[in-house]
């Protein structure tokens, strides 16, 4: 009897959860579904967790099944090199956009959010809440502060509020310098502000009168938007202290001066010409300003573009019914040291249903604990993030891998024996023995196992160990994770 040949299996629609990214043979993968998830790969210095997780996965997400978009946050001087690399293996090399000191690239991204055409955008609060979630990302200590701090938070909370909403009401594109020029010459008193004088040099009082004559024809909202906001200049802010009125304007120059300096003045108080939503149509990000060279600057650099990626991707409208999202990645090696903040549980919380990917490198937990502040923030935010790579390691790290895996029953057996010493009553002596069985839970993975993964180079034939954990999965061997080897030369 002649059988018909096999089906073939029906193509997939692209960017399908299940399209496999990358194959590990015998069934067994990593999928888009698995990279909504998120990833977390640990490792000590030298364990190979870059050359083997890190390109395992780029090399993956770029690749022809997924094309992804994404965003790279920059650690190492030579990140911009392993990326420009590693698209070329992809293929990907024209998805490319290098934001580095040159200025060719710029970001401006107040006016980005300001000018956001959603039902959200363009609201003051929310320009706002950016510009105070960086401060929060560089001064974590801030968010749990409280006594007079609370006094000082509210104070230069509202001069950012009355600032950006005088920007807009006058109709000028939102740029910190404006924003700068507006505090530093805003009225001293309210005699100050019925000077002439006064009047004609300062910029607070000319965007005062661009915005009474931008909405003289507005709605009855927006010109009681402006009322507020004149009364907050020429009242309020004139009328505080001469020491409160000091301290926050201190405060808010502070903030503002890093992106009045070099290199982030031309990068991100300009023009724009590049988004985080460039992402959603395949560009990939490589935010050149490593915290490594730049220091404060690149991490202020890479924050900002972070926490914008975040808010667009968390703002993307659902795909059509039948099609699915690109997937798009933030990516950052040595991400617990530089660039971790409060907004990344809130994110990977509802990143599956946007398409976000994060993949987070880190030597050890401790690291995230220490930038985190307490036990509950860092199990809230690395529980979102489903697959761990766990590379060679030591110390609470490995032991904490170990619980995550969990245990198992295993049978122990035991045996005994032993001799009798003869007496005067018996000349012979005896001898005896018995066998033993019972169950002990056990590690699947003792810590000490992960002591002594691979870590590539010479030494091991430049192959990687890596420890594989996907949240919830059962591989084919029945158990919850799985050893991946990754060649460091192919």
């Amino acid at each position: 009897m002649r059988s018909d040949p096999p089906t073939a299996l029906p193509a997939l629609p692209p960017f399908h959860p299940a399209t496999v990214i990358r194959d590990w043979d015998n069934g067994q993968g990593f999928t888009i579904a698995d990279a909504v998830t998120g990833v977390a790969a640990f490792g000590a210095t030298g364990s190979g967790k870059t050359s083997g997780t890190g390109r395992h996965l780029a090399l993956g997400y770029m690749g022809s099944a997924a094309e992804m978009g994404g965003i790279v946050l920059c650690a190492k001087k030579d990140e911009r090199a392993q990326w420009e690399q590693w698209a070329k293996e992809a293929g990907r090399e024209q998805d490319l956009i290098v934001f580095d000191a040159s200025g060719k690239w710029c970001f401006n991204f107040l006016d980005w959010e300001a000018s956001h055409a959603g039902e959200g955008g363009g609201l003051t609060i929310n320009v706002v809440a950016l510009l105070e979630e960086i401060i929060l990302a560089l001064q974590p200590e801030k968010a749990s502060a409280g006594g007079e701090n609370i006094f000082w938070e509210d104070a230069l909370h509202q001069l950012l509020i009355s600032t950006v909403e005088l920007v807009q009401l006058a109709g000028r594109e939102l740029r910190l310098a404006s924003m700068r020029d507006i505090v530093r010459s805003a009225p001293l008193s309210r005699e100050q502000a019925k000077d002439h004088a006064w009047q004609e040099e300062s910029a607070c009082w000319f965007f005062l009168n661009e915005a009474e004559r931008n909405t003289a024809q507005s709605s009855e909202d927006v010109q009681a938007d402006y009322a507020e906001c004149r009364a907050y200049w020429l009242d309020d802010f004139a009328n505080l202290s001469d020491r409160t009125r000091s301290i926050i304007t201190l405060m808010f120059t502070k903030l503002a001066q890093p992106f009045s300096a070099r290199p982030l003045r031309r990068l991100f108080s300009t023009e724009t010409n590049i988004r985080p939503e460039d992402t959603f149509d395949g560009r990939i990000i490589i935010v050149d300003l490593p915290t490594q060279e730049f220091r404060l600057a690149g991490k202020i650099a890479a924050l900002v573009w972070k926490y914008c990626w975040q808010v667009a991707v968390m703002r993307r409208p659902p795909a059509p019914p039948g099609q699915y999202l690109r997937p798009v990645f933030v990516w950052a090696d040595e991400a617990a040291e530089n660039f971790l903040s409060r907004g990344d549980s809130a994110f990977q919380a509802v990143a599956r249903a946007s398409a976000g990917c994060t993949v987070y490198l880190a030597q050890n937990i401790n690291q995230y604990r220490k930038r985190l502040g307490d036990n509950d923030a860092f199990e809230s935010f690395i529980s979102n993030l489903q697959n761990k790579f766990f590379h060679q390691m030591t110390g609470p790290t490995a032991k904490w891998a170990a619980e995550l895996l969990g245990e198992r029953w295993e049978h122990i057996s035991g045996w005994t024996s032993g001799t009798s010493i003869p007496n005067a009553l018996d000349a012979g002596g005896s001898q005896s023995a018995s066998a033993t069985m019972s169950e002990q839970r056990r590690y699947y993975i003792e810590p000490a196992r992960f002591t002594t993964l691979k870590r590539g180079g010479v030494a091991y034939g430049f192959e990687v160990e890596a420890v594989c954990y996907k949240g919830g999965h059962i591989f084919s061997d029945g158990k919850p994770y799985t050893i991946l080897t990754f060649n460091q030369k192919k």
